[in-house]
This record gives C-alpha cells, sequence and structure tokens, in this order.
C-alpha cells in the first residue's frame, strides 16, 4: 500500500458591504484523488484478509476520485445597539464526488447493497427496485408475495448528503458578556439504509 495522493484548487470570492455589516464569501473546491484506498472484496476461496460483515476484502490502492463543490456564506449584522447586538449567518454548499476510475481490468467493488462502480459516488447504494404491489388479502399489510421487485439492482443514492446548510443566529447582551445562539442545519440528497425496520 501506498498513500493517496490529492491535489486541490480553492477559488475564493469576498464582498463586503455597509460598512463590514454585510459579508459575502463564495468558493469553488475542484479537487482530484489518485492511488485511492478502496477495500476490494476477494473470492471466498482465497481465505480472509479482512472479514466486514462476513466479506472477504483488502485494502488496495485502485482508483481516481473527484470532488467538486460550491459553498456560499452569508454573515450580516443585523442590530448594533449600545448593550444588545444581533448577527446572523447563513451558510449553503454542494459537493459532487465520483470514482472517476477503478483499475484497468477491476470490476466495480460491492459490498453487499453499497458498491465502487466508475461514474458513482464511492458506497452508493443499490438494490432491486419495487416496480409494484398488490394487497391480494386486503388486508392493509404487504408480504414479500404481493410485491413485484426488479430483477437487477439500479442505483439508489449517496450514502453523503451532497446539499448542506445551515442557519445561524447570536443575540448579545450586555456588552457581549450574554449571548444566546441558536443553530438551525439540513442535509439533504442522500439516502440512508434502514436494515432493521420492521
Amino acid at each position: 500500500l501506498k498513500p493517496a495522493e490529492s491535489a486541490e484548487i480553492e477559488l475564493g470570492l469576498a464582498a463586503r458591504r455597509f460598512s463590514d455589516r454585510v459579508n459575502l464569501v463564495l468558493t469553488s473546491v475542484s479537487q482530484k484523488t489518485t492511488d485511492a484506498l478502496i477495500g476490494r472484496v476477494l473470492a471466498p476461496s482465497l481465505g480472509a484478509s479482512d472479514v466486514v460483515n462476513g466479506i472477504n476484502r483488502r485494502i488496495e490502492n485502485l482508483g481516481r476520485l473527484s470532488s467538486r463543490g460550491l459553498e456560499l456564506t452569508l454573515n450580516s449584522r443585523i442590530f448594533e445597539g449600545r448593550n444588545v447586538g444581533w448577527d446572523i449567518t447563513a451558510a449553503g454548499s454542494i459537493l459532487r464526488n465520483r470514482l472517476e476510475e477503478l483499475g484497468t481490468g477491476i470490476p466495480p467493488v460491492i459490498a453487499g447493497i453499497q458498491r465502487h462502480p466508475p461514474g458513482y459516488p464511492l458506497g452508493g447504494f443499490w438494490e432491486r427496485p419495487i416496480l409494484g404491489y398488490d394487497d391480494a388479502n386486503s388486508d392493509g399489510i404487504l408480504t414479500l408475495a404481493e410485491l413485484q421487485i426488479g430483477d437487477t439492482a439500479v442505483y439508489i443514492g449517496s450514502p453523503t448528503p451532497p446539499r448542506e446548510a445551515s442557519l445561524v443566529s447570536t443575540m448579545s447582551f450586555a456588552n457581549g458578556r450574554v449571548r444566546v445562539h441558536g443553530q438551525m442545519d439540513y442535509k439533504g440528497g442522500n439516502v440512508q439504509y434502514n436494515l432493521t425496520e420492521v
């Protein structure tokens, strides 16, 4: 094994208005990684090198990855008084990561319902789709026999969120000696596979 190598280009634009009461920062990031470390699934007949969830795998320098994203941050001092101040910060980001190349002659790495095929995010979820259903006995409960399931697994989504946003509000009192802080976060565009839901 050898370390994965990454090269990154980051470009930023910053603007300040209204005597620095409004600050805007836009950042663009592009990263490429070579010799990425990926768990290659091995045939059981080769013997176990690192068994995870019953799957034989070996960590190897297999592929090339790319990540591209944009991040926007807006900070504003809404109110500034003698003893009271109010600041709001809003931030959002969009990130796309892809496995560009897995290596010559290497088939996509499959570990259960997660796969590493070129052109998709690392560890993406793949599953046979539900094509339809028929509650034959009309009891309101679907069984496996009442589902029509596709023969081939299809891409469902990425385990990591490609979209994130946050909103932070801070109020200060008594010349900044007392602060009240609130924060809301959003993450979306990803999926989580629930293996325990009944």
